[in-house]
């Protein structure tokens, strides 16, 4: 599906940069469409690209989509990265990859998918970069390369030793390849590795997403390690601002530059169970399950996005948690 976007006559952000036209993959994911749609607020002509998959319900990404379908600035192609340079049209100043096979726990039978979306999929977006002359990107990484590292906290230079899920070597992959890239074509490239996000409209194969429909069906809920791990909890809001200080930012890099972008507080599952509890006045049916390649505790060290990018992450817990579950009754009419 494609629609003609109208050009904005003026655009408030931040610094004033000039008029910009922005392609975002994945625009009808979590993060993608939240992101899509501040930036169509302050009249960015953005164009999304996304292939609807059935990792989650597709309605969900539908709905997304057709509130990013509303605003007159932005454009859609339902393709996959893989097919970009075949489909997708226009002329663009920044590039955006957030697409991706998400999740850590599908069965070594799907691997494929990882590949194809992960591995050629980006190799496909960087090719239609230098197709398109696009040398400012950023792309989406994840807390997941950690998964291997004994440190209490993760630092962007902590070597990355043996990941836990093939999905996180992807990702390693993924920041090597658009090392090679930058250096390649003189790319200014910016790599986000993103611990845990939560919020409204969010991916529903989420712990605290999951967790919600499970209590509320009163299906069982599966704790890893007895609930005893915790995850930096990252509210969406912050994870868009984030990304919006690199659009910003971008042109200071020198060639490709890898962040941390998280609450630096993480938060007990158990926790995150109690909350979901009282919210809803319903108990928990759990079921526990030992696994050694659970990650125990992510945790991360920001200061070099906070130095760079600005970045400041302003969502508490309590706050943002609330926020998901007030869309949540909305959305769902309870």
């Amino acid at each position: 599906m494609q629609r003609t976007a109208t050009p904005c006559t003026s655009v408030r952000f931040r610094s004033q940069p000039p008029f910009m036209r922005i392609l975002v993959t994945g625009s009808s994911g979590f993060i993608g469409f939240h992101l899509c749609l501040s930036l169509l607020k302050k009249g960015f002509e953005v164009t999304g690209v996304d292939n609807l998959n059935d990792y989650y319900k597709i309605s969900l990404k539908q709905h997304r989509q057709n509130i990013l379908e509303g605003y007159k600035n932005f454009t859609s192609y339902n393709c996959d990265l893989n097919d970009m340079q075949h489909t997708v049209n226009g002329k663009f100043n920044i590039a955006i990859n957030l697409a991706a096979q998400a999740g850590v726990r599908l069965s070594k039978s799907e691997n494929y998918k990882y590949i194809d979306s992960n591995i050629n999929g980006f190799d496909s977006f960087l090719k239609f970069c230098e197709f398109k002359n696009i040398y400012k990107i950023i792309y989406s990484s994840s807390s997941s390369v950690y998964s291997g590292n004994i440190s209490d906290i993760n630092k962007e230079s902590d070597l990355l030793n043996k990941p836990k899920s093939f999905y996180a070597d992807t990702k390693i992959k993924n920041e090597l390849c658009a090392d090679i890239h930058a250096k390649n074509t003189g790319s200014k490239i910016i790599g986000l590795r993103f611990f845990t996000v939560y919020g409204p409209l969010g991916r529903p194969d989420m712990a605290y997403f999951n967790f919600t429909n499970k209590i509320l069906s009163r299906n069982k809920i599966t704790l890893f390690n007895s609930g005893n791990t915790h995850r930096d909890m990252t509210f969406i809001d912050d994870v868009s601002d984030a990304i919006e200080s690199s659009i910003e930012k971008i042109s200071k890099v020198k060639e490709h530059e890898i962040f941390n972008i998280a609450s630096e507080n993480p938060i007990n599952t158990n926790k995150l169970i109690r909350a979901i509890e009282e919210e809803f006045n319903m108990k928990a049916i759990k079921k526990n399950l030992l696994n050694k390649n659970e990650v125990s505790k992510t945790h991360a060290d920001c200061s070099k996005a906070k130095a760079f990018l600005k970045y400041n992450p302003k969502i508490k817990f309590e706050e943002g948690i609330n926020k998901f579950f007030n869309w949540y009754r909305d959305f769902y009419k309870l």
